[in-house]
């Protein structure tokens, strides 16, 4: 296989990116009913505490509109606190709309920020890095960027990629990396095979700081030669050596690595690298999250509905065990 050799693309780092990753847990729609259940939440919980009373007074209109601002701007900031915090405040003393409401917002709590600590624990330890240019064959085909090639494959690779800006250099594989150390060409297409378990060609790939890619660029099948008629018994105790065994090409060539120590430079594989694309570290959105939402709409419409009929059994005079009461004097 041939595959596409660029330049180390750099690490992300610095405060805006680290600080960008406490938010990458949730989308942003998500984030947005966070604070909508958030908000209401708290505007309910004015409604049903006997605090509305004070704003209730017979004061003038200002300051019974400063006395509702302040009231639910405690209630909002106390709400958020609670969300921080995955829990809520144990009133045993509140009214039963208030009750039923800090029930669904409990469980809402509890199921987000159950799903919000399980990404963040994979999110804090991604690095992830640099946009490149380089990253398939049609970005550097589309901007006419210079790819050194080995000379051997000079007619195979330009019928397959016709539109490349292709330099193919007389001295091989060490012609290329020279080329590319003079500016000739930005990157490289390189058999793997050829140079992967070479130490002289992986130190040049790691003095110009170079990694090996999955890009594709060209592939020759290769086979053993054998006589037609071994072909058979030889293809099943390959099969039969890596199935029992494991032992397989890509083992003894890993073996081979691992015992000559070729790898201790410098990282020379792009996916050892702590790529990660966004797909790999899907955010939750807002309908992953349907069941505590609708649990918190069931119980926002049953406190609302509770609390109605105890407004209305006040404004008849009659007595309401809906409202704030004592444990021991209900009835």
């Amino acid at each position: 296989k041939t595959v596409l050799v660029i330049p180390k693309p750099g690490q992300k780092g610095g405060l805006a990116y680290e600080t960008q990753k406490v938010l990458e847990p949730f989308t942003f729609g998500l984030w947005g009913v966070i604070i909508a259940v958030t908000v209401t939440a708290a505007l309910l919980s004015v409604w049903f505490s006997d605090r509305e009373m004070v704003a209730k007074s017979k004061r003038a209109w200002k300051k019974r509109r400063a006395a509702y601002f302040r009231l639910i701007l405690d209630a909002i900031l106390e709400k958020g606190m609670f969300f921080f915090s995955a829990g809520i405040e144990q009133d045993t003393g509140a009214s039963l709309p208030h009750k039923v409401l800090m029930f669904g917002f409990g469980f809402f709590i509890l199921i987000a920020v159950s799903a919000y600590v399980a990404e963040l624990a994979a999110m804090l330890t991604h690095s992830g890095l640099e946009p490149t240019k380089y990253g398939s064959m049609k970005q550097i085909v589309d901007g006419n960027i210079p790819i050194c090639c080995h000379p051997a494959l000079e007619e195979e690779i330009r019928q397959k990629w016709p539109k490349a800006n292709w330099i193919f250099p007389y001295d091989g594989f060490n012609g290329m990396f020279d080329a590319y150390h003079r500016g000739e060409c930005k990157v490289l297409a390189i058999g793997r095979e050829d140079t992967i378990m070479n130490i002289d060609y992986l130190k040049r790939v790691c003095e110009h700081d170079l990694v090996y890619t999955d890009v594709l660029v060209h592939e020759n099948p290769i086979a053993f030669p054998i006589r037609p008629e071994l072909a058979a018994a030889f293809s099943y105790w390959m099969y039969a050596a890596e199935k029992t065994h494991g032992v397989s090409l890509e083992s003894a060539k890993q073996a081979f690595i691992e015992r000559n120590e070729i790898k201790t430079q410098c990282e020379v594989e792009l996916s050892n690298l702590n790529v990660k694309e966004d797909d790999d570290f899907p955010r939750v959105k807002p309908e992953n999250m349907i069941l505590p939402i609708m649990a918190f709409v069931a119980c926002v419409f049953t406190a609302v509905a509770l609390q109605l009929i105890h407004e209305w059994k006040r404004k008849k005079g009659r007595k309401s065990s809906i409202g704030r009461k004592s444990t021991l004097d209900i009835f």
